[in-house]
């Protein structure tokens, strides 16, 4: 039976390349954001952008860092056979190569979280506005109902305002 096939050098190189690539479609959707965002919005919503921002713009960072590492792994591995401290140095690159996937991963969850935290907000707010709206418009109908002598006594609400 063959040994497993373990990845080479070219397609570490393919890889990164793959990653490269990815961060700055990432780092062009950031720009584009950021040129396209409206100023006008509150004070909480500013921390909101500027933190997101600064994880967007640390994520595309480490999958750049992340490519770099990846290229070296593979000069490295083409050039190393046998010789101890490269290969040492081989391992050491995939450990901080998988260490910053694993902060890449955990920053797309903070990302994910802190959308979440934003939609509940701006979700609670618009149902406090529709309801702000709804209850106005119900004085209003009363006022008006009230002015129009529609509810004297013996003459109940209208039932489809309940």
């Amino acid at each position: 039976m063959p040994p497993p096939a373990v990845a080479g050098a070219t397609e570490i190189y393919w890889a990164a390349g793959g990653l490269t690539l990815v961060a700055l479609a990432l780092i062009a959707w950031q720009v584009f954001d950021l040129k396209n965002r409206p100023s006008d919005h509150s004070p909480v919503d500013g921390r909101y952008f500027r933190n997101r921002d600064l994880r967007r713009w640390a994520c595309a960072l480490f999958m750049l860092l992340a490519a770099g590492l990846m290229f070296l792994a593979a000069r490295i591995d083409d050039q190393a056979q046998g010789d101890r401290d490269t290969a040492r140095l081989y391992v050491l690159l995939w450990i901080v190569i998988l260490a910053l996937i694993v902060a890449m991963l955990a920053l797309a969850l903070l990302d994910w979280l802190a959308n979440r935290h934003y939609a509940a907000r701006h979700r609670r707010a618009l149902a406090r506005e529709r309801e702000t709206y709804l209850s106005s418009l119900a004085e209003q109908s009363r006022q008006r109902d009230a002015k129009e002598g529609k509810n004297r006594p013996g003459n109940p609400p209208d039932p489809s305002w309940n």
